[in-house]
């Protein structure tokens, strides 16, 4: 199957005692509680202060570049936008800013950042301020990425938009009935789109730029369940390369399955409309965009729960957005999405 190791295997634990010699290598003492993660192992580490840090180490399928990688895009949006709530880097005592450690799998990188405090806004109550927030905070990071002269290194991530026929395999082993019918139909649109593997869409003046790439509801913070704005994004795992229109149809996808879901991706698209606006170019390919989204979330997660039934509530965290987006998007007149946004955001007019 088309899924690489990284996103299939699920690697033991390091123990607690482990965990303590390499919070020491950066001066930290305290408490370890393992986090919630798909593919590496995420801890949180209290401090008897109160400090709290993200002790990440990484998974052993992980190419090591991927890890500097991150670590670079995050110190340089740091030292150039000291306003953007992202994580932050903590150097070791030796100022290394990546350890390793050997375990049975292999060689993992280990880094420590700094923990952000908040609630991740899919458990935070849907209103019109916080989606419009979704694509305010959006637009500035696209802005601040793009400004990055780097790319992602080459790896097999099958949540590049450019690498979703890769996925198509998975139709056959993961979804049924009118569900399947619509991926089959799904792959081929993609294809006679423009869309093939290792290049990107025929959508004027946007050129590739660096992404998030996983703008969904859970790696976006509130203060509070109260909150309406977004206070921090987290999880830089699955950057790639790509037209920013990609994160915006990622960061949209997520509201279809709302009752008004044409007003609710209009707000997210309205708040990113302030800092880079959007062009009859780039609505016209959004809705595509957004379905192949919400596909790739159902098959790769399908098939990672059944490669790794332990994790796997975690791992279908979104399938139930992912499902009511597609029903939504299949329901929709063609030319629903571009002439809503059209209207009321007022491109061409």
């Amino acid at each position: 199957m088309p899924l690489p190791e990284l996103f299939t295997n699920r690697p033991e634990p390091v123990a607690a005692p482990a965990l303590a010699a390499l919070a020491a290598h950066f001066r930290i003492e305290g408490t370890f509680e393992t986090l919630p993660s798909e593919r590496d192992q995420n801890v949180l580490i209290t401090t008897r202060n109160g400090e709290r840090f993200l002790l990440k180490i990484k998974n052993p399928a992980d190419p090591p570049e991927m890890a500097r990688f991150e670590t670079e895009v995050l110190l340089r949006l740091e030292a150039a936008f000291p306003g953007l709530a992202v994580p932050r880097i903590i150097r070791a005592a030796s100022g290394d800013t990546i350890l390793s450690t050997h375990t049975l799998e292999g060689y993992r990188s280990v880094r420590l950042f700094s923990y952000i405090d908040g609630v991740p806004v899919a458990g935070v109550t849907a209103s019109p301020p916080l989606r419009m927030s979704i694509g305010d905070t959006l637009g500035q990071l696209n802005r601040a990425l793009a400004s990055l002269d780097l790319r992602p290194p080459q790896r097999s991530i099958p949540w590049d938009f450019a690498q979703f026929v890769t996925l198509k395999p998975l139709a056959d082993h993961c979804v049924d009935g009118e569900l399947r019918n619509q991926a089959l139909r799904l792959f081929e649109r993609w294809e006679h789109s423009g869309f093939v593997h290792g290049s990107h869409p025929p959508i004027a003046g946007r050129l590739p730029q660096l992404l998030h790439n996983d703008f969904n509801p859970h790696n976006l913070l509130a203060k509070s369940p109260e909150t309406n704005r977004v206070c921090a994004v987290i999880d830089f795992g699955d950057m790639a390369s790509g037209p920013a229109i990609y994160d915006l149809a990622i960061a949209s996808a997520y509201w279809l399955g709302e009752q008004e879901p044409l007003e609710a991706i209009t707000q997210v698209c309205e708040g990113y409309h302030r800092h880079q606006p959007l062009t009859l170019e780039d609505i016209a390919a959004l809705p595509l965009l957004m379905e192949v989204r919400l596909l790739a979330t159902v098959l790769i997660t399908r098939w990672r729960a059944q490669r790794t039934p332990q994790n796997r509530a975690y791992i279908l965290r979104n399938e139930p957005n992912a499902l009511a987006g597609l029903s939504t998007l299949a329901s929709l007149p063609d030319g629903a999405v571009g002439g809503h946004l059209q209207r009321r955001l007022r491109i061409g007019s």
